[in-house]
C-alpha cells in the first residue's frame, strides 16, 4: 500500500513538472475557469413537478468551455433549457441542444424567462432559504453549485398535456410578463 502511495505520488508530481514546461498553455477546469455569480432556485412544492435554476456565469478562463448537463438530488431529471421565438410572435422554452458554450470572456446569465437549468420530477419540496445543490456538467469538468431557494412569482409558463405530465403550470418567475411561454410537448421531443 505504501508502494501505490509513493507511485501515486510521484506520478502527481511528474504530472505537474511537465505541466509546467508547457508554456502555461494547460487547460483549466470549469471550477477555476467560471465565476458564478447569485445562483438561486425558485421555491415550489414538490406537486408542482419542476423548477428553474438561475445565476450569471462568466468565463474567466482563456478557453471555450460548454455546460453540457447538470443533475441534482432533489429532481428525478435536470435539463438546460433556452428560450426562444415560436415564429408566431411568442416565446417558448425548450431543451437546449449541444448545451450552452462560452467563449472566453463571455457571460451566461440564467434568468427567468430566459436560459435557465430545469429541475424536473421533483422528489421534495422546494423551501424557500433550502440550498439546492447540482452539478453542472461541462466540457471542462463537473463543478459544484448552491443554490439557495426564493419565492418568487412571475411568469406562469403553460405546459401541454403530454406523457411526461410536467404539471399544469411552472412558474419559472418573471416580473416583466409572461405572454407567449409555452413548455409545449414539441419543445421536449429530445427527452422522450
Amino acid at each position: 500500500m505504501k508502494l501505490r502511495k509513493t507511485l501515486m505520488a510521484a506520478l502527481a508530481a511528474a504530472t505537474l513538472t511537465l505541466a509546467g514546461c508547457g508554456g502555461g498553455d494547460t487547460a483549466t477546469s470549469a471550477a477555476d475557469a467560471l465565476k458564478i455569480d447569485e445562483p438561486w432556485a425558485k421555491a415550489v412544492p414538490q406537486d408542482k413537478g419542476m423548477t428553474g435554476v438561475f445565476a450569471t456565469i462568466e468565463n474567466e478562463g482563456k478557453e471555450t468551455i460548454t455546460i453540457t448537463g447538470a443533475e441534482s438530488d432533489v429532481a428525478g431529471k435536470v435539463e438546460l433549457h433556452e428560450t426562444t421565438g415560436d415564429g408566431k410572435g411568442g416565446m417558448s422554452m425548450k431543451e437546449k441542444e449541444g448545451g450552452f458554450e462560452l467563449a472566453a470572456g463571455d457571460t451566461l446569465e440564467l434568468k427567468p424567462g430566459g436560459d435557465h437549468i430545469m429541475l424536473m420530477d421533483l422528489k421534495q419540496d422546494i423551501e424557500p432559504g433550502e440550498e439546492i445543490k447540482i452539478t453542472v456538467k461541462t466540457s471542462a469538468g463537473d463543478f459544484d453549485l448552491t443554490a439557495p431557494a426564493r419565492e418568487f412569482t412571475g411568469a406562469k409558463e403553460e405546459y401541454a398535456p403530454d406523457e411526461h405530465d410536467h404539471g399544469e403550470h411552472m412558474d419559472h418567475g418573471d416580473d416583466e410578463g409572461d405572454e407567449g411561454h409555452d413548455h409545449s410537448d414539441d419543445d421536449h421531443e429530445d427527452s422522450k
